[in-house]
């Protein structure tokens, strides 16, 4: 009897570990597991967040249960790119985790965009006009996919950003 034959079956259930005989069946789970796995990175890790977000970000969004954070957080980094490169602004952008010092458990994704200014009146505009673009692109959702508000709402929660001097 093998070891993994040994573990009871309501525990085997419970965590979900495959009953395999031999090692031929556990090197083909072992394939079909490493697939989806890299067609879900696929999926997630597009262009746009494979160059402007660094490590940490790619792997909450391959780790993270909601799938809407890699989406929405594509289509917000397709926005702000096309609302720079409209106004014909030099700019640089990355996405890291942030943390708020006063709320310890909440770890969020923070868009910076470095950008030309000149002073702090058309910082704020830049940036209201960016927050226009992702509150509208937040409601596009919402109104396409009613059924999954809740994880669209956390997704909006995690996503902020912020404009420096370039």
């Amino acid at each position: 009897m093998s070891e993994l034959e040994s573990i009871p079956e309501e525990l085997r259930i419970a965590l979900r570990v495959p009953l395999i005989a031999s090692s031929k069946e556990f090197q083909d789970v072992w394939y079909v597991q490493r697939y989806l796995m890299r067609l879900k990175a696929r999926q997630m890790l597009t262009h746009e967040i494979r160059k402007y977000c660094d490590d940490d970000v790619k792997e909450k969004i391959l780790q993270d249960e909601n799938e809407y954070l890699g989406i929405i957080l594509r289509h917000a980094l397709k926005r702000i790119l096309a609302y720079l490169r409209t106004r014909d602004y030099d700019f640089c952008i990355c996405a890291y985790l942030s943390k708020d010092p006063y709320l310890p458990r909440w770890e969020g994704i923070t868009i910076l965009i470095n950008t030309t200014y000149r002073n702090f009146r058309e910082r704020m505009r830049i940036w209201r006009e960016i927050e226009q673009q992702l509150t509208e692109l937040f409601n596009q959702f919402r109104r396409n996919d009613s059924r999954n508000l809740e994880k669209i709402d956390e997704a909006n929660e995690i996503i902020a950003t912020t404009v420096e001097k370039l």
